[in-house]
């Protein structure tokens, strides 16, 4: 039993540790060991896949979110987690790890974790990460939405519910800084992250593999708790003190400055690098940052033709909507000098269109060679602040729900 303790212990340090180290993300102002060891991970995650698990040439061997080349990566950190754990586990005079070194081990991961949980709940409480639809997407029918775009569709078009989700994480986030309510930071995280990974899994949002590790990390931070709640409520026993990771009791007399500066600087830097983008912005509402020029939705009113809206994206595509509801979007840089926007696409050549817009009548006109065919397209801008999906009503009883309609 001792050594099977022993054993997870050491798998779960190292395999957590290695993929921290190894997974890049995308931080502003912390180094991100991730970013700077991929020239030598991706290489080795090259190999592995064509010598190893023989899929040449047949996947992504960049280490991004979902893609074959992160699985890849966190087989081999799982595989050289369990070799090592193993061999030291079987070398080991002492089996289980020293509490001294669980502790600040405990503490790298929990300051881990709450540095995701800023980052992500800021997100939500900012709307940067659930962000009210794009023009294109609101006039989408449906049945033709993936659900990973139906489901961010719906949560960006409730800032309320976006406010709620971005809270429910930076609580557990701000318990799990002091060790005094770590655990139940833990707890509060897993059950978050439980939500989050049934979330990705079931509208296949592509996050899955690093939702589930830091599900994993909550788990490991919560376990004494999770284990002095089950001798209580289900064995009916007084909880085993050894099971919670207490604070090295020199702590606590000698190095207190030390350790309490150490500590306020860390805090300090997680905050920092959590909202740093905000601030350096001054956009604390995403669904209000600037959009670029001609953004929105546009019916085209030209008869006699197959395009029945034109729609303008904020991160620069120009996207055209048939009679069908079929869609086909174009890469697009404007200049304002020449009117002039040229579209670009892979496997067709690169297309001009000639606009004229005005202010007054919100009407665009656009003209040129697309494809090989000749267009003369005059679409009006539609008022996507008046659509139901916009509205902030709220109605206690459904006799008030009706009157609106």
């Amino acid at each position: 039993m001792q050594t099977t303790r022993g054993f997870i212990q050491r798998f779960f340090i190292l395999f957590s540790s290695l993929c921290i180290l190894s997974i890049p993300l995308p931080y502003s102002q912390i180094i991100d060991t991730g970013t700077l060891f991929s020239p030598f991970t991706e290489h080795i995650v090259l190999w592995v896949g064509d010598n190893v698990l023989h899929i040449r040439h047949s996947y992504i061997a960049k280490i991004v979110s979902d893609a074959t080349g992160m699985y890849i990566l966190v087989f081999i950190n799982l595989v050289i987690s369990i070799i090592v754990s193993g061999i030291s586990i079987y070398y080991a005079r002492k089996r289980q790890i020293s509490s001294q070194f669980s502790y600040y081990f405990n503490s790298f991961i929990s300051y881990y974790l709450a540095l995701q949980l800023f980052k992500y709940g800021f997100d939500k409480v900012f709307k940067q990460q659930f962000y009210f639809p794009e023009p294109n997407t609101l006039f989408t029918p449906l049945a033709y939405l993936d659900k990973d775009i139906l489901f961010w569709s719906s949560m960006g078009s409730s800032y309320s519910y976006s406010l709620f989700l971005g809270i429910a994480e930076i609580i557990p986030a701000c318990l799990l800084l002091f060790n005094r309510t770590r655990i139940l930071g833990g707890i509060i995280a897993l059950i978050v992250m439980l939500q989050v990974v049934a979330i990705n899994l079931s509208f296949d949002i592509s996050v899955k593999l690093y939702s589930l590790f830091l599900l994993m990390l909550s788990l490991g931070i919560s376990w004494p708790g999770l284990v002095n709640i089950f001798q209580i409520l289900i064995l009916h026993k007084t909880p085993n003190s050894t099971s919670s990771i207490v604070q090295p009791s020199y702590l606590a007399q000698n190095q207190k400055l030390s350790y309490v500066l150490i500590k306020a600087l860390v805090i300090s830097l997680i905050f920092y690098e959590a909202s740093f983008k905000y601030f350096q912005n001054m956009n604390f509402n995403g669904d209000h940052a600037a959009r670029p020029f001609l953004h929105g939705a546009y019916s085209v009113t030209t008869p006699n033709n197959n395009y029945k809206r034109i729609f303008i994206h904020s991160r620069g595509y120009l996207i055209f909507q048939d009679r069908d509801d079929q869609l086909k979007d174009y890469r697009l840089k404007c200049n304002l000098r020449n009117k002039t926007l040229y579209l670009s696409k892979t496997g067709e050549p690169e297309a001009r269109l000639q606009y004229q817009y005005d202010n007054t009548d919100s009407c665009l006109v656009l003209s040129g060679v697309l494809n090989k065919d000749s267009i003369k397209l005059i679409a009006k801008l539609i008022d996507t602040d008046t659509l139901p999906l916009k509205r902030d009503g709220f109605h206690w009883t459904i006799e008030g729900s009706a009157k609106q309609y």
